[in-house]
């Protein structure tokens, strides 16, 4: 072979290779911008479905404002639908006061709600004086409470706060919470009711099965008698400043479900009516 056609193989060969990176090149800039097309309608979708569901909680934070009582939505986290845009938002009210509160609930409430999630009467006292040693100052320990040497001897690198819980959340770091107890535990427990009594018209199960002289049967009579006919007045008069509620709203958006939780106090002021402590 002359060195001319060697040149002119060579020639061909480099041509041929920047032939396919270019084309190469082409196909990821192809690939790429459907990818961004995708992200970009998938974000859409999300965006859509955030505010159709943040529309559902404004909607039911301006029922709980009505003057008319028989226009507030249920407050016992019974789901009901708003129909928005052509769209329906199932939403949830929870009122506040029907949970045990972390910070208030005196010992024999927080040992009856730890005995039935499932723990014997042992163990109940147990992670009872836990919650009372991790919620007050002082170094003093109850009889089956742990302290800051408890926790260190049990191998953790922290202990007690000695004040309010911020969050329900917080009672996942006591010695003796596992996962499974705090889940069966979560949908009884709030901070923010700011009381120690729990309003039984509106309580969770979970919350109404640690309620003094109340089973399992008169657990489910009650429940049943919020949605009976002669209960469409109930707590029609009842004057909701200062109280607390979880609202939850969700739609389903392209197929894709999208839920919004905000948690909100009804303050009465007429400049400021609502306090918002979360928005997610």
């Amino acid at each position: 072979m002359t060195a001319g056609n060697r040149q002119r193989g060579f020639a061909l060969v480099s041509a041929l290779w920047a032939a396919m990176m270019l084309a190469l090149i082409a196909a990821s800039i192809m690939i790429i911008g459907r990818s961004d097309g995708r992200i970009g309608h998938i974000r859409a979708i999300a965006a859509q479905g955030d505010a159709l569901a943040d529309a559902g909680i404004n909607t039911a934070i301006y029922r709980l404002l009505a003057l008319d009582p028989a226009g507030r939505p249920p407050r016992d986290g019974t789901p009901f639908d708003i129909d928005i845009e052509g769209q329906t938002v199932t939403v949830r009210v929870q009122d506040e006061t029907g949970k045990i509160d972390l910070n208030l609930a005196p010992a024999s409430i927080l040992q009856r709600l730890l005995t039935a999630a499932g723990l014997d009467p042992e163990t109940a006292q147990a992670e009872t004086d836990r919650i009372l040693d991790w919620r007050e100052a002082g170094d003093l320990r109850r009889l089956n409470g742990a302290k800051r040497e408890d926790y260190r001897l049990a191998g953790y690198d922290y202990g007690p706060r000695g004040g309010p819980f911020p969050t329900v959340e917080e009672l996942q770091l006591l010695i003796g919470i596992t996962p499974d107890l705090f889940g069966r535990l979560k949908p009884a427990l709030t901070v923010v009711s700011q009381t120690d009594r729990v309003d039984r018209d509106v309580a969770p199960i979970e919350a109404l099965l640690a309620l003094p002289g109340i089973d399992a049967a008169q657990t489910e009579r009650i429940v049943a008698a919020r949605h009976a006919p002669e209960a469409a007045t109930l707590g029609l008069l009842t004057d909701l400043t200062g109280r607390a509620f979880t609202i939850q709203a969700t739609v389903i958006t392209s197929g894709r479900p999208v839920s919004r939780q905000a948690v909100i106090r009804l303050s009465g002021d007429a400049t400021h009516p609502v306090w918002v402590y979360g928005w997610t």
